[in-house]
């Protein structure tokens, strides 16, 4: 079957120091009219953001022809945390997820990312893993009715105690038990996680709904496809053996390439369209 070049999204984590129109833009330059969203300031953050500027910005990308295919909040680093001991940052967590279905639907998004949270790394992982799945559940109820699916991600195991492996991805969704919150994969999490990446595409199965498509060394992450040492191009054949059918992000976040996010962009494209049909 092999991927489609159509499969590979654009995204916008390494732009944010440039406009949202210069993003769309070099989107349309390169081709590329699906995207994942990354919500973060100052494109689109989930807090600042009213229904209408949504809709404004909905119009935006309908002006360059552009679909959003996955919402991703900001969610890694301070104040979300649906895991977390304390019931004020986890009310507050629940409210920001809550914002962000309402914003995926008014950018006709299928799909909003989320991670587990964490719980005190010197507390108890089960009951962090308590807190996340009663949280996912409010969220996926929340998701539901918006028509929203929701794709659980893995963290390092060095930032979360609660999801960061395929395995524990496989049993939140079979703990939470809806069509609508499903599972991806962050080639650079399985990279950390020390799992095989086909083993993990087969152990989600038709639960796999989208992908962020990044490289790694033992130093760095989050490279441009193809610059570290994972083996991308088996992994796209992979994808292809088993008949994957969402979409590939780059997500070259961390700051590496801000100054030509373009760039980054296109050599990610090239590389990955070699594997494409």
């Amino acid at each position: 079957m092999g991927i489609k070049k159509e499969q590979i999204a654009g995204g916008n984590y390494h732009y944010t120091r440039f406009t949202f129109k210069y993003f769309l833009e070099s989107m349309k330059k390169l081709g590329l009219q699906n995207i994942e969203l990354y919500g973060a300031c100052p494109h689109i953050y989930v807090d600042d953001y009213t229904p209408q500027m949504t809709r404004d910005l909905k119009k935006q990308l309908d002006q360059y022809g552009i679909n959003v295919v996955c919402y991703t909040p900001e969610q890694c680093v301070y104040p979300t945390n649906i895991a977390i001991e304390d019931d004020f940052i986890r009310k507050r967590s629940l409210e920001y997820f809550y914002r962000t279905i309402e914003q995926a639907e008014i950018l006709e998004a299928p799909y909003v990312q989320v991670v587990g949270g964490r719980g005190y790394f010197d507390g108890d992982a089960g009951e962090a893993w308590k807190r996340s799945a009663e949280s996912l559940r409010l969220i996926t109820k929340k998701a539901e009715s918006h028509g929203v699916t929701m794709v659980i991600e893995a963290a390092s195991y060095k930032t979360s105690n609660v999801i960061h492996s395929t395995s524990a991805i496989v049993k939140m969704i079979k703990e939470i038990g809806s069509q609508n919150c499903k599972g991806m994969i962050d080639t650079n999490a399985i990279f950390l996680a020390g799992e095989d990446f086909e083993e993990a595409v087969a152990s989600l199965g038709s639960d796999l709904r989208h992908m962020h498509f990044i490289d790694a060394t033992q130093n760095d992450y989050c490279l441009i496809p193809g610059s570290g040492d994972l083996p991308m191009a088996d992994y796209i054949d992979i994808l292809g053996r088993y008949g994957y059918q969402g979409y590939l992000t780059p997500e070259l976040w961390g700051g590496k390439y801000d100054l030509e996010p373009e760039d980054a962009m296109q050599r990610s494209i090239e590389f990955c369209y070699q594997f494409t049909k």
